[in-house]
């Protein structure tokens, strides 16, 4: 799916890259940053799975992204702008945003483009991709199923009396 001025949406970068595409890609855009972008919570806890999630990306992936980071669109830090202007400044030149919510929504279909189309026009010179989120990705429901299985397999039921 193609986005305003340049920015790309495609589904699965994470999953599909690999291997020769993989170098290939950095090659030709330089650093990679990768940006998991989240609503946000007032609760702390909230805050810290998704900056945790970030964390062990970036041990899956260090040689696909030089930088993985957590970022907000609404409640905790960093926001999500912050973190793009950080990679700016680290020599990040291309920055891929996995928008980490469920289903389309407002952030999904206006708040994300409408940030990512703002830095792209002040910084023309940087690449950025938005991934779908994660009701669009392919195998969604097979780590679902894995879960719901891995799930019952614990479960243990109170007898009633």
């Amino acid at each position: 799916m193609y986005l305003p001025n340049g920015i790309w949406k495609i589904c699965g970068i994470l999953n599909d890259m690999g291997g020769k595409q993989e170098i290939q890609m950095q090659g030709q855009l330089g650093e990679m940053g990768l940006i998991v972008a989240a609503h946000g919570s007032r609760e702390m806890k909230t805050t810290r799975e998704i900056v945790s999630l970030a964390a062990h990306i970036q041990e899956k992936k260090k040689s696909t992204f030089s930088k993985v980071r957590a970022g907000f669109l609404e409640f905790g830090s960093p926001k999500i702008g912050d973190v793009i202007e950080d990679f700016i400044r680290e020599g990040i030149g291309f920055i891929v945003v996995f928008p980490f919510f469920i289903a389309s929504g407002t952030h999904i279909l206006g708040d994300i483009p409408s940030l990512i189309q703002e830095f792209q026009e002040k910084y023309s010179h940087i690449q950025f991709l938005v991934t779908h989120h994660l009701v669009e990705c392919q195998g969604i429901e097979d780590l679902i199923l894995y879960q719901i299985e891995k799930d019952l397999a614990l479960f243990h039921p109170v007898e009633q009396l």
